[in-house]
C-alpha cells in the first residue's frame, strides 16, 4: 500500500507517518531526510539541494520527484511504503499519479494557532511566529490544488490532527479500514 501523510507545519505529520509505517509494517519515506541524505553522500545532486536547502527555498519539483522515486524504487519499498510530506506541490501529484500512484493521501488538518504553539515548544530557531505564519501560508497556497485532486481522485482522507497524537492515530487507522492493535 503507498500512503502519502501531509499537512502543515506543526500538524504533526512525520508523527503519524512514522506511527502508521511501523502499525502497517512499511518503511517511512521521509522527503526531508531523503534530501539531506543526497548532501550528506554528496551525490550529482546534492549542490542543488544544499543551495536551496540553505536558502529555505522548496527544492525545484523536478528534483524533488527525481530523488523521491529513487528512494521508493528500493528493495525495503516493493510492498508500499508511507511518505511524509510528498507531494507538496500539484505538479508532484499529478507526476506521481502518473509514476507511482498513491492508494490513500491523509490529509492532517490543523489551525494555525494550534501549529504556532507546538512548534513554539520544539524549540528551533527558525521557528520564530512570524516564520511559521509564512510557512502556514505557503503550504495552504500550494497545497489546496494538491487535496483538491485527491479528493477528485476519491483518494483523500482528512483527519483533525488538532487532536492527541493518539486521537490522530485512531482516526487515521479508522478510515484506513485497518484493524487497531
Amino acid at each position: 500500500m503507498r500512503i502519502s501523510v501531509i499537512g502543515p507545519p506543526g500538524s504533526g505529520k512525520t508523527t503519524q507517518a512514522s506511527i502508521i509505517a511501523e502499525k502497517l509494517s512499511l518503511p517511512h519515506v521521509y522527503m526531508g531526510e531523503v534530501l539531506r541524505e543526497e548532501v550528506q553522500r554528496g551525490g550529482s545532486l546534492a549542490g542543488q539541494v544544499e543551495s536551496a536547502l540553505q536558502k529555505g527555498e522548496l527544492v525545484d519539483d523536478a528534483l524533488v520527484l527525481k530523488l523521491f522515486s529513487e528512494r521508493v524504487a528500493r528493495t525495503d519499498c516493493k510492498n508500499g511504503f508511507v511518505a511524509d510530506g510528498t507531494p507538496r506541490t500539484l505538479y508532484q501529484a499529478q507526476e506521481l499519479e502518473k509514476q507511482l500512484p498513491f492508494d490513500k493521501v491523509i490529509f492532517v488538518r490543523t489551525s494555525l494557532a494550534v501549529a504556532k504553539e507546538r512548534l513554539i515548544k520544539r524549540g528551533r530557531s527558525d521557528d520564530t511566529e512570524t516564520a511559521i505564519t509564512r510557512r502556514f501560508g505557503v503550504f495552504s497556497r500550494q497545497t489546496k490544488p494538491v487535496l483538491n485532486l485527491y479528493r477528485r481522485l476519491g483518494k483523500l482522507i482528512e483527519v483533525d490532527g488538532d487532536k492527541t497524537v493518539e486521537e490522530v492515530t485512531e482516526e487515521i487507522m479508522g478510515k484506513l479500514s485497518l484493524v487497531k492493535e
